[in-house]
């Protein structure tokens, strides 16, 4: 056996519950990162409907409409 493998159940669970946490902290991590992009999102759609907004409006008026 190598000195990183458990040597009792405790440490077996004790070195599972470590890597849960670690696997935990990620998926949170990840669900934070997710959100950030879906707020940008929304951002990007809104500015993108705003400029389309207002080159239609002075774009109309340019051509005589």
């Amino acid at each position: 056996m190598s000195s990183s493998e458990p040597q009792t159940d405790r440490e077996l669970l004790i070195q599972m519950n470590e890597k849960l946490d670690r696997i935990v902290d990620c998926s949170d991590d990840h669900e934070v990162r997710i959100r950030e992009l879906e707020h940008s999102f929304w951002k990007m759609i809104g500015l993108t409907a705003a400029i389309a907004f207002v080159t239609g409006l002075f774009g109309s008026k340019i051509n005589g409409g």
